[in-house]
């Protein structure tokens, strides 16, 4: 008696089909886990505050919350250019 192992698309939960070593589900998944790779390697390249406040920020927008976290999401996006220009 042979056990099939699934394997499981970290991004999803959703069994991955196909070659031995894929290992997202969909073309979806992929890119997603991609661009928050590429995120985190942005965030940690910055000042340690501000990189925990963007963090922060990134996952209350991914909860949807309310206008009032997006307001404060402009404002904070404002903040990091000025720290950024040194005014």
């Amino acid at each position: 008696m042979e056990i099939v192992e699934t394997k499981k698309c970290p991004v999803c939960g959703e069994p991955v089909i196909g070659r031995a070593d894929k290992k997202y589900c969909s073309d979806e998944c992929r890119t997603f886990s991609w661009n928050l790779k590429c995120r985190e390697r942005r965030i940690a390249g910055k000042d340690r505050e501000v990189g925990k406040i963007e963090k922060d920020l990134m996952e209350m927008q991914a909860g949807n919350c309310r206008t009032a976290i997006k307001i404060i999401a402009l404002v904070t996006r404002f903040c990091k250019i000025l720290y950024k220009f040194g005014t």
